[in-house]
């Protein structure tokens, strides 16, 4: 299991720091979607946590290290990860949901979560970290 945050050097220029201070988990299940997600998060300043495939390992690494944000694929392994989602906001973490499902699917309870449908570009990913992380 991945329980380290993996940072670049922060940026000392406005680009490249959006992300900057921020610990992001990243959780999905298809690699290079999890890859470029990761890439971008670190060359935005911020330090990641994962990526997770699973919710059950991001869940444990969020244990011993508190992820400011959440990046959570609604579908891992056909299930989806609502419980997850439900213990992050108990821990005061923000989520930022990135899934190929409408947002109609969203319990009452993850109404106000941010919701990006895939496929979404880096400014959109980024913007959505950036506003739920405030």
């Amino acid at each position: 299991m991945r329980t380290t945050l993996e940072h670049f050097p922060a940026s000392t220029s406005a680009i490249g720091s959006m992300l900057a201070g921020q610990n992001v988990l990243i959780v999905e299940e298809e690699y290079l979607i999890a890859d470029s997600n990761r890439t971008m998060v670190l060359r935005e300043g911020g330090r990641v946590l994962g990526p997770f495939a699973t919710a059950y390992s991001a869940f444990e690494a969020s244990m011993v290290t508190l992820p400011t944000v959440a990046l959570l694929d609604l579908n891992l392994e056909g299930f989806p990860c609502f419980r997850l989602a439900d213990a992050l906001v108990s821990m005061g973490v923000p989520v930022v949901f990135l899934t190929g499902y409408e947002p109609g699917l969203a319990p009452v309870r993850h109404a106000g979560a941010i919701w990006i449908t895939k496929p979404a570009g880096t400014g959109e990913i980024l913007g959505a970290l950036m506003t739920a992380a405030v």
